[in-house]
């Protein structure tokens, strides 16, 4: 129980982050895009893998256009 209750406050907190940089900064703003992986983790850690995938490869593909593909992310 104490574990739902912590990945459900990370949500409560990576979701509204996202929306707003989206918002704010455009979807393929690095820290938007950073947002994006943090989500994406969080539903990892919820063991919910193929929301998590998809979250990734947007991450992944949006670094690609901003970096370029053969810079890797840190």
């Amino acid at each position: 129980m104490k574990m739902t209750c912590r990945y459900t406050f990370k949500m409560k907190l990576h979701l509204p982050a996202l929306e707003g940089r989206k918002r704010v900064l455009g979807a393929d703003h690095l820290d938007t895009i950073t947002s994006l992986d943090n989500l994406a983790s969080c539903f990892n850690d919820q063991e919910r893998f193929q929301e998590a995938e998809a979250l990734y490869q947007q991450a992944v593909e949006g670094r690609k256009r901003e970096l370029g593909a053969d810079r890797h992310a840190p």
